[in-house]
């Protein structure tokens, strides 16, 4: 991601266009929650990762936004 710009898991693969698809980032759906007035803003991780450039993946036992390939936004609806 350094590198190139973007995310690995995006690029350009022979057969594939890849510009439909948007990584959106932790500030992203945090933007997105607060401009619709959603409360109770909570960010969870799938504490599951690739190591970038090769092919395994972090050990189970670290966890967080460093170590997860995906997140999940919570929030509510206000009543």
């Amino acid at each position: 991601m350094i590198l190139k710009g973007h995310f690995a898991a995006f690029q350009e693969n022979i057969g594939n266009y890849p510009l439909h698809i948007t990584a959106l980032l932790e500030l992203d759906l945090l933007r997105i929650a607060k401009e619709n007035q959603l409360i109770n803003l909570a960010i969870g991780y799938s504490n599951q990762g690739k190591i970038p450039w090769v092919n395994f993946f972090w050990p189970s036992f670290l966890k967080g936004r460093l170590f997860s390939d995906n997140l999940v936004l919570l929030a509510q609806k206000p009543c």
